[in-house]
Parts: structure tokens; sequence; C-alpha cells
């Protein structure tokens, strides 16, 4: 497994203003080396050249590989480049909270893992492993729960209105009495006959009834 790791953006969700720059980078550097010198995968960690002026360069602190960009290319561009050279992109974890590099490396296929959750599980302490056992790799331990695959907008849309609709439906039941439980008061019953006696003359055709309204009149007369 190849974990590479945004390291401005990472030092910067750490780094408070005024800081010496060229300081806690050294600093993060470090504790990166300590704490992932206890997983047996390749880690390296890339600066952008816009804070360190120069040409292109490499270097090892333990088992961790930092490499500063030149000025002519972005961290950015340089983990995608990484990423393209594996055999199995799939097997690559970008730690960022840049979501624009998320993305781009999602769609070369390998792995992203933000920077808080990342710091969070390489901080915990862990327990001494056995000679004679292998250490978990960082892999195992950032594993997640498989994600549902991303729904269309069309199918985002009526699951919205859907659960709209399942709440309003919620609260009608709620509002209105069961026909079991309504009480109309006299004065309703009555009316409500009556409409059930002229029912027949709203539904009866336009000749209906002009033959019924002619015939009231010849009777009348």
């Amino acid at each position: 497994m190849l974990v590479l790791i945004d390291g401005y953006n990472l030092l910067f969700q750490l780094l408070s203003s005024g800081e010496n720059l060229k300081e806690e980078r050294e600093k993060l550097i470090e504790f990166l080396s300590q704490r992932l010198s206890q997983f047996s995968f390749k880690s390296v960690v890339v600066f952008d050249s816009h804070y360190r002026p120069g040409e292109a360069s490499k270097a090892y602190l333990g088992s961790l590989e930092i490499i500063f960009t030149d000025e002519k290319e972005t961290a950015d561009e340089a983990i995608l480049e990484l990423i393209k050279r594996e055999k199995s992109p799939k097997n690559c974890l970008v730690v960022t909270s840049d979501k624009r590099l998320a993305w781009r490396a999602k769609a070369c296929l390998a792995k992203t893992e933000s920077v808080h959750s990342f710091l969070k599980k390489i901080s915990r302490p862990r327990k001494s492993v056995p000679k004679n056992e292998k250490k978990e790799p960082l892999f195992l331990s950032l594993k997640k729960e498989p994600e549902p695959s991303p729904k269309s907008d069309e199918e985002a849309l009526f699951d919205r209105y859907l659960k709209v609709f399942e709440e309003a439906y919620k609260m009608l039941e709620i509002k209105t009495p069961s026909r079991a439980q309504r009480k109309l008061p006299e004065g309703k019953i009555k009316k409500k006959r009556e409409i059930k006696k002229t029912s027949g003359e709203i539904n009866e055709s336009d000749f209906d009834r002009w033959l019924r309204e002619f015939q009231k009149k010849i009777n009348g007369a």
C-alpha cells in the first residue's frame, strides 16, 4: 500500500497564524516519521514548491519519503502522477482535505482519507506486536464500510419528495379523525341527505335538465 500525504494541506489544518512555517513543517515531518514507522506500508509526504523555491528534491526520514516539487509543479500534480505510476492505483491512499484533489484522486481509482480522520487514526496508541507477527497495515485500520453507489440526480430528487410526502401524510393522519370518529351535528346530517337527494340532478345531462325544467313550467301552467 502507498500512502500519499498532501503536506501543506495537512500542515495548514494544524498551523496557527504567526507560527514559523519552516519550523512547523520540520516538526510535522518528524511526527509523521515517528507515527508511520509502526506501519508496514510505504508513505510519501509531498510539499508544494511555493513555500520552498528551487528545484524538485527528495529526502528520507526513517521510512517516510519527503518530496518537494519544483516551481512548475504543484503537490496535487505530483500526487496524481505518483498514483498513475502505480500498477494498482486502488492500493494508493491519498490523505487530503482538499476536495478537488480528493475527487481527482478517486477518478484515478485511488482511495482518499481526510486529514483529521487520518491524524486521529495514526495517533492512537497501538499494541505491541510480537516479533513473529506482522504489523497490521494501515489499509485495514482505515477500511470503511462500503459506500452505497451514488444515486442519480433524478433518484435523489425522487427520494427527497417521497420523504416530504410521507411526513406530510403522517401529519395529515394525526390531524384528520377517521370516519368512525367523526360526529356530524343533526343540522349537517339533514343537509348531507338533501345533497344526496339532489346528486342525481347534478349528474344529469343538459338535455335532461332542460326537459325537467320544461315539464315544471307545463305543470305549473
